[in-house]
């Protein structure tokens, strides 16, 4: 199976109807925030015509999506665009815009992706900056090394700039989704990380 990121955006006053509807069909773990921003209608009566949205974000097996879908409109409660829109996508598309923030860019090497039968590898170039080391990097502890890519990536909704993605996604997501933890292997060239499929009885 393969996994997949739903991404949901609906208003602020839809968000407890839709977290019900989620409980009933016991959804995976569920994030939510607050967002501002507009897209195709926007509000003029606003001095910089955004508005205020709540943001669902659900990690979960392709056989999941369908239902998590139907209960999300459920919650908002009209099947119409204007309340809000989801947006579906593989999680291994989102390798490549991790890497691109925490890469090295001082070395000229390419970034590599790896996916085999049982397992994805994501090599990333350079070791990890200043004296950060895997065992802080799980702790949550922060040390971004390109700060403005990452300011770039976060004005554009695409990062939240908390630096807690290995902690609060990768690591429980795996351990939850998968029933493995992910391996992380750190040299003076390269960090690789490896997250195994799950093994299937």
């Amino acid at each position: 199976m393969k996994c997949y990121k739903i991404n949901a955006f609906v208003p602020l006053l839809m968000l407890p109807n839709i977290e019900e509807e989620l409980k009933l069909i016991n959804a995976p773990g569920i994030t939510i925030s607050k967002v501002k921003g507009y897209g195709e209608h926007m509000n003029f009566y606003s001095s910089d015509w955004m508005e205020t949205h709540g943001r669902i974000e659900i990690f979960c097996h392709d056989d999941c999506i369908d239902s998590i879908c139907t209960a999300i409109k459920k919650g908002v409660g009209v099947d119409d665009s204007l309340n809000g829109f989801i947006a579906i996508l593989p999680v291994e598309r989102m390798f490549p815009l991790t890497v691109l923030v925490h890469r090295d860019w001082t070395r000229s090497v390419d970034i590599e992706i790896c996916v085999y039968t049982n397992r994805l590898e994501v090599i990333s170039p350079g070791a990890l900056q200043n004296s950060m080391t895997i065992e802080k990097m799980l702790a949550g502890q922060r040390s971004p090394r390109n700060p403005l890519i990452v300011e770039v990536l976060r004005d554009y909704r695409y990062v939240d700039a908390r630096g807690m993605g290995v902690r609060t996604k990768i690591v429980p997501l795996m351990k939850s989704i998968n029933q493995t933890e992910p391996e992380f292997e750190l040299t003076d060239d390269y960090l690789k990380t490896t997250l195994y499929r799950k093994v299937m009885e």
